[in-house]
């Protein structure tokens, strides 16, 4: 069956799974055209040019200056998205892709994370209770030493 022209209303759930069901129906059929005849096209418009952001825009997602961002230049590359296009450097992202790297870089370095400190349990908790937590860990642990030279003591 040819079929010119369709689209949705939305995202389609599990397309790869009616995809690659195509792709297995069709072997069975025997005046099939060979896969590289057969052309699937996927409109994402995320992905389209004008709609990529650079690292202005990836800072103004973020809510940070463009100055904060890792340098890619200087190491940071790792700390920032997979680039969905990049020519000579420059580095675009889509929208999607920078909110979602936002977010993780807010949870990262924002205020929280700043205020926050690790217990010994690998737990993070406000700064002031993690002190507490640990002098109070000191004083109890010395706690059964105090104890047991009281008691060989006696």
């Amino acid at each position: 069956m040819k079929i010119a022209s369709f689209a949705t209303q939305g995202p389609i759930p599990n397309w790869t799974d009616d995809l690659a069901l195509w792709a297995q129906l069709r072997e069975s059929q025997p005046d099939r055209l060979p896969l590289d005849a057969c052309v699937v096209d996927l409109h994402a418009p995320e992905l389209e040019s004008e709609t990529l952001v650079g690292m202005a825009g990836l800072a103004k997602i973020a809510g940070i200056s463009a100055d904060d961002l890792p340098d890619p230049k200087y190491g940071g590359r790792n700390e920032l998205p997979e680039a969905q296009y990049e020519v000579a450097g420059s580095m675009r992202w889509a929208v999607p892709v920078g909110q979602d790297w936002a977010e993780n870089y807010r949870r990262d370095n924002g205020p929280a994370a700043l205020l926050s400190a690790t217990t010994v349990y690998n737990t993070a908790q406000p700064t002031g209770l993690v002190a507490v937590h640990n002098r109070l860990r000191g004083v109890f642990g010395r706690f059964p030493v105090i104890v047991d030279t009281l008691i060989i003591g006696s």
